[in-house]
């Protein structure tokens, strides 16, 4: 690559820099803050005792999660050869 294409790539990153640097000089923030808004949580509808039979006594079981319970898996059958 010639010497003054070097020079045109380091004119133009030399120029896009101090651009950037003139924007951040003169960037004026957004007067009166930022405003966060605070969502409320849902609304949990309240737990009632039916007859189903008790899984155990873990922590776990307050969970609104389905319980899922992993089965071994068999091995595939190998093909005679």
């Amino acid at each position: 690559m010639k010497k003054t294409g070097l020079f045109v790539i380091a004119g133009v990153a030399v120029v896009t820099l101090l651009g950037l640097v003139f924007i951040a000089a003169t960037f004026e923030a957004p007067e009166g803050g930022t405003t966060t808004v605070v969502l409320a949580p849902p609304v949990q509808p309240t737990v009632t005792e039916s007859n189903t039979p008790a899984r155990g006594t873990s922590p776990s079981n307050n969970s609104i999660l389905p319980e899922i319970r992993i089965q071994p898996q068999t091995e595939p059958a190998v093909a005679a050869g």
